[in-house]
């Protein structure tokens, strides 16, 4: 973003761009991936992110790269990130039985938060010493190796149960929505979650530029 001379606004329409997949397919998603096998799911979203992050760098040395593929970028992105986070944790019962499943939900939300937290100071290293071009190919790098991850697993996974009579996906969806708003800590975890969610990324959003910024005056002061 800011090889591209954007600014706060900018910025934060692309973090935006990131997210709002989340509020939009979100209850669509979570009831139609019951309906369909999780691995090729994944694999297809871990191919899908690589290659529009790969067309940034291409852009790039084009030099066509603009601020509407980024945004376009992180859209679709945005939208596989969805599709896979939802469908990764319905895959995992599948791989290991009742006895394990507390513990590889653990181990897997471990690895998730572990990644949160090394993840940007790694990437900030990486940018500052490759650049950022060469850090979002890192990126698109590790969705294919995400996808032969999975490519390698050889544990079948079972076709979705399909009832004698499918509800409409509509109304599963208005029956999960009321679940979750009927329930007293599934509904204090979800607005909980709504406002940390908007005022860490509110944050986040400007974060780079400010900081930025501010190392500029700093350093021409």
């Amino acid at each position: 973003m800011l090889a591209l001379g954007a600014g706060p606004l900018e910025t934060g329409l692309l973090a935006a761009a990131l997210w709002t997949p989340w509020l939009v397919a979100g209850l669509p998603v979570g009831a139609w991936v019951d309906r369909v096998r999780r691995r090729p799911l994944m694999i297809a979203c871990n191919l899908v992110s690589a290659g529009m992050l790969l067309s940034v760098p291409a852009a790039y040395r084009a030099g066509v790269l603009g601020f509407g593929q980024l945004l376009v970028t992180a859209v679709v992105t945005g939208t596989t990130t969805v599709f896979f986070a939802t469908a990764y944790q319905v895959y995992l019962p599948t791989l290991v039985g009742p006895a394990d499943l507390i513990e590889g939900n653990a181990k897997v939300q471990g690895s998730e938060a572990a990644t949160r937290v090394i993840g940007p100071g790694a990437g900030g290293l990486l940018t500052q010493w490759v650049g950022p071009v060469a850090g979002v190919l890192v990126d698109a790098v590790s969705f294919l190796v995400s996808a032969v991850c999975l490519l390698l697993i050889r544990t079948p996974e079972p076709a979705p149960r399909r009832p004698d009579r499918q509800e409409p996906l509509r109304r599963q969806i208005v029956e999960g929505f009321r679940f979750v708003v009927r329930d007293p800590y599934l509904r204090t975890i979800l607005l909980w979650g709504a406002a940390l969610n908007l005022a860490l990324n509110g944050w986040q959003a400007v974060q780079v530029v400010y900081l930025s910024s501010a190392a500029w005056s700093r350093a021409t002061s």
